[in-house]
């Protein structure tokens, strides 16, 4: 829910803050787009669906991790790195300290699943 006038975003389970995401549903590629629409409103103030309330750089900071999953699962399908080096590769910066950092595994192998078309996008609850 957007309040222009205050600049205020109830954002759900589209924002984490503080706690790394875990994208066990949907794909990791419209979720860095939403958080791209997140960011597009110029909210001051973000009131995610995890963690604290929020301001616009700890949204770009959960789009720059995202995005960076779904690169290194890119890699891999392109065939320019390994499962390994990939996963090795993903910049967890900027949610460094943020708790459940063990979730990166598995927001890489959704990442994965998706870049190689194993999700069923008709059934996006799908695992």
């Amino acid at each position: 829910m957007w309040f222009p006038a205050e600049r205020v975003l109830l954002a759900g389970d589209v924002c984490f803050n503080r706690v790394v995401p875990l994208a066990v549903h949907g794909m990791v590629s419209a979720w860095v787009s939403a958080l791209d629409a997140v960011l597009a409103l110029g909210p001051a103030t973000i009131v995610p669906g995890h963690g604290p309330v929020a301001g616009p750089g700890d949204v770009a900071a959960l789009r720059a991790y995202l995005a960076s999953v779904l690169a290194a699962a890119r890699r891999v399908e392109a065939g320019s790195a390994s499962l390994l080096e990939a996963l090795a590769s993903i910049d967890t910066g900027p949610v460094d300290g943020w708790i459940e950092p063990e979730r990166t595994g598995l927001n890489f192998r959704r990442a994965l699943r998706e870049v190689r078309g194993e999700l069923d996008r008709t059934n996006l609850l799908a695992r």
